[in-house]
């Protein structure tokens, strides 16, 4: 059974990094570490019989203290997709009213996080581009201090046996 990770991995204020919003959601693109001294340790990933295990998200206030925001459940609630426009939804968003409250970092940098567990097999479509999700985040409260990024997300997957 094969199993590895996709991320997306940006500094604070790097060019491609995106301010997050409570209005619109932002897509983040998960593909394969570029560090090939982690990725010689799993394959690449599979077009099919993939079960998403879970998915880290690291928040960043620009190295402020954390910023108290919240990710929201229900229909602001992240989701992952087959394409950069959500049109292909292949996970959540995740049901509920409330929001999910982030974990402050230990210290005074400003980063926030939290994981989610997901347990939901996918088959990549023909249209899709095999090892890239997107990742949609909107904020549901929109902490203090300077704008959220997302500078770290990363979803572990696994095969599963056929």
């Amino acid at each position: 059974m094969a199993s590895g990770y996709i991320e997306h991995k940006i500094a604070y204020d790097a060019t491609g990094s995106q301010d997050l919003s409570t209005t619109a959601y932002k897509f983040h693109t998960l593909q394969a570490p570029s560090d090939t001294s982690i990725t010689k340790y799993f394959g690449e990933m599979p077009s099919g019989g993939i079960r998403l295990s879970h998915i880290e998200i690291v928040l960043d206030n620009n190295g402020t203290s954390a910023g108290g925001n919240t990710i929201g459940i229900g229909a602001s609630g992240p989701i992952l997709s087959y394409d950069s426009n959500a049109t292909q939804i292949c996970q959540g968003p995740p049901q509920g009213t409330n929001a999910i409250t982030l974990a402050p970092s230990s210290g005074s940098n400003g980063e926030e996080g939290c994981v989610l567990e997901f347990g939901t097999v996918i088959t990549f479509p023909p249209t899709a581009t095999l090892g890239t999700l997107y990742l949609g985040l909107k904020l549901a409260v929109a902490g203090s201090g300077d704008t959220a990024q997302c500078v770290l997300a990363r979803l572990h997957w696994h095969t599963i046996a056929r």
